[in-house]
């Protein structure tokens, strides 16, 4: 059987924000924010890449980036729900803001989700693929999988509350303003596909 090698690619794109503290009042100054789409994979039996098979690798990260960054915009601009790219920590008080709990919460059901789909496929493949219909194992497996995913969405949980709890001494509420300008030819990508 032929091995292949896994050639990746990621991109990503600084996005400029600021916000006005909700402690201390003070303005954070231009922070960036880093946006990264998901990892590109190519597959090939070779361990470098033709000029073709590379310009594909990049071309699926690129498209990566693009619904990334326009699924955290109109997030932002629509929802005011910022992804956790934006951090939220005061350069002056270290306090956080309470803006940031909107994309903690978005983002509380990922890592769990995932992890019970992997589970069920998990135990599936091994009730179906093991020469011993072992149900006792499946449902182990499985069910290691659900405690994982819990205690992920535990621990979750509780970061938000410190994160309510920290911020609610805040002053007023404010959210960042970011420059959503220089992603303007990614944002205007992405509307031009779903135009089509």
């Amino acid at each position: 059987m032929a091995s292949y090698y896994k050639h990746k690619a990621t991109h990503s794109r600084k996005i400029p924000y600021s916000f006005q503290c909700e402690h201390c009042v003070k303005d954070s100054g231009t922070i960036l924010a880093t946006i990264s789409g998901n990892e590109a994979q190519y597959d090939s039996p070779h361990k470098t890449l033709t000029e073709k098979q590379t310009e594909t690798l990049n071309r699926d990260a690129h498209k990566l980036l693009v619904n990334r960054v326009y699924h955290d915009y109109v997030n932002a601009t629509e929802k005011q729900v910022f992804s956790l790219s934006f951090k939220d920590v005061c350069p002056h008080c270290q306090k956080p803001q309470s803006w940031a709990v909107s994309g903690m919460k978005n983002d509380l059901m990922t890592w769990p989700i995932a992890l019970i789909v992997v589970g069920i496929i998990a135990a599936l493949g091994t009730y179906f693929f093991t020469d011993s219909k072992n149900i006792m194992l499946s449902v182990m497996i499985g069910g290691a999988f659900v405690l994982a995913a819990a205690f992920i969405w535990i621990y979750k949980s509780i970061k938000i509350k410190m994160k309510i709890t920290k911020a609610s001494s805040a002053l007023q509420k404010n959210i960042p303003t970011i420059d959503w300008s220089v992603a303007d030819d990614l944002i205007n990508e992405k509307l031009v596909n779903i135009g089509k």
